[in-house]
């Protein structure tokens, strides 16, 4: 029997409802744990994720239910395309988006399923050997590589939306949060504070993010209206919570920056902790500012850019609902919606 984990648990189960295995309710919870080879607590541990995400409901005393009924031909049921994360109710980021998306497909009588893409260390996705499953639409998290858009126009007839990144393709949907202005605004605010030297953590460049990427750019044609760029300032990661030190590590081996902008608010404490390992205090001799309003650990506020992602959940959802009931109406098009700057 292989070893089963958590997150394991959840990509199997996740596996047989999308496959039909499960048509209403789940086998008991020591059932599954004895399947799997594990304890009560781990299976509740993957059952209660799988409530959080929308796809299950448990009810006291009763047990364990698909939270919409599994249509055979997959009629009311949604495919949400996601990269690598089971646990995406919990996301930093994608967690909002997803809790817009459950909420509008839910109350329109739709059901979402997960389907976890892969994708290597340069965030390029694994499509060999991927199948869609069968479902009214597909909405895609994260993950607009041309590629799979590719894959989705030529293998699937059914509608699909992207949320929260733009796609560069004619007729490809999208609603897509926007961080220019606010990225402008937020240079000012720390130009405005006596920064001359602001640094960059983040994508600087993206084979398949362009919402991401473009943060890279905003800060260029930002800076560059007050002072000449410092190569030395910027250093290129991905948006990993564990990035953030070695990141700000690698900036401070180079040069002293007055203030520094973080694609990623979560990789801000791991950032803090390299400064102040440097003998340089945060907010008092250092200015940072996030650029995606994720909630962290620190105990002090600082400047962040927020978009509202639960609302760009529920506008992708939407969208996708009208060009499922009526694939030829010409209102349902792509949106932008924007960010917004935050002092403090």
């Amino acid at each position: 029997m292989p070893e089963y984990k958590q997150g394991k648990i959840v990509e199997e189960l996740l596996r047989r409802i999308r496959e039909g295995a499960y048509e209403e309710k789940l086998p008991l919870s020591q059932e599954l744990a004895e399947e799997f080879g594990v304890n009560f607590k781990t299976i509740n541990k993957a059952l209660n994720q799988l409530v959080g995400d929308g796809i299950l409901l448990r009810k006291k005393g009763c047990g364990t239910f698909l939270r919409t009924p599994m249509n055979i031909d997959g009629a009311r049921m949604v495919e949400v395309l996601f990269e690598g994360y089971a646990t995406v109710s919990s996301h930093p980021f994608w967690g909002e988006v997803w809790s817009g998306v459950v909420k509008t497909l839910s109350e329109n009588g739709y059901r979402p399923v997960l389907s976890m893409l892969e994708t290597n260390s340069e965030g390029i996705l694994n499509l060999n050997g991927f199948t869609f499953c069968e479902s009214a639409g597909k909405l895609l998290l994260g993950v607009s590589e041309k590629r799979l858009i590719k894959l989705l126009q030529t293998e699937t007839s059914v509608p699909f939306v992207s949320a929260a990144d733009p796609v560069d393709e004619p007729g490809v949907l999208s609603v897509s949060i926007d961080d220019g202005q606010a990225i402008h605004d937020a240079v000012d605010y720390l130009v405005d504070r006596g920064a001359e030297r602001i640094g960059f953590i983040g994508i600087t460049c993206s084979y398949t993010n362009s919402r991401l990427a473009s943060r890279f750019q905003h800060y260029l044609d930002a800076v560059q209206r007050y002072h000449q760029i410092d190569p030395d300032l910027i250093e290129n990661v991905r948006l990993l919570a564990e990035n953030g030190y070695p990141a700000m590590r690698n900036i401070l081996s180079r040069t002293r920056p007055d203030a520094v902008l973080i694609s990623g608010d979560h990789m801000i404490p791991g950032a803090v902790r390299a400064l102040e390992e440097a003998g340089i205090s945060v907010p008092g001799q250092m200015l940072i500012c996030g650029c995606d309003g994720v909630r962290t650990s620190l105990p002090f506020s600082y400047p962040t850019i927020r978009g509202d992602r639960q609302l760009c959940g529920e506008k992708a959802a939407e969208l996708l609902i009208r060009k499922i009931v009526n694939p030829s109406d010409r209102r349902a098009i792509s949106q932008t919606l924007p960010s917004i700057f935050h002092a403090e």
